[in-house]
């Protein structure tokens, strides 16, 4: 009798501990493709950030238009910076939920005509919402860009100031 309390307890743990690990390590993840722009007119090429449940790659792509003095390779127009697969996160599972139905098209700082340029692009259960802002912080789509730039390194990051773009927007610059 003894050695089936012990027998059942022992199982009895080692259920309830598994069940936790399982929670933390297979949560749900929906899928979803997140693509965030991030335009450098002056250096004439934008970086593009393809974020989905699965992974995320970056991708450098050239504005230019090829010339004769330039070869018309792929190459020159789209670098791929970085391809990496995710793990299971919990940062990654609240975005796989995020709903951006309740933002607008777009968020414009007025009177501000150069700098900070961002598009996102939300795809999931086959509905696409696009959304730009131009010198303009938005709660939503900093958590975006702070979860993906924790993804990249450094020299790959996307410069989102918050407090510059805040002062901006508030007419201070």
């Amino acid at each position: 009798m003894r050695y089936k309390l012990i027998v059942i307890l022992i199982v009895f743990i080692t259920l309830s501990c598994e069940d936790d690990r399982t929670t933390q390590t297979n949560g749900v993840v929906m899928p979803f493709e997140l693509i965030v722009s991030d335009y450098d007119y002056s250096m004439d090429y934008h970086t593009q950030y393809i974020l989905t449940d699965k992974e995320l790659i970056v991708i450098q792509k050239s504005e230019l238009e090829p010339t004769d003095s330039l070869a018309a390779s792929s190459e020159l127009q789209n670098s791929v910076l970085l391809d990496t697969v995710l793990a299971f996160s919990k940062e990654l599972q609240e975005l796989s939920y995020l709903e951006l139905d309740s933002l607008k098209q777009k968020y414009k700082t007025k009177g501000v005509h150069d700098g900070t340029q961002i598009s996102v692009k939300l795809t999931k259960q086959n509905k696409t919402k696009k959304i730009h802002l131009s010198n303009y912080y938005h709660p939503v789509i900093g958590r975006i860009i702070m979860f993906i730039n924790k993804l990249v390194p450094k020299e790959q990051q996307i410069y989102y100031n918050k407090e510059e773009l805040q002062d901006l927007m508030n007419g201070h610059k």
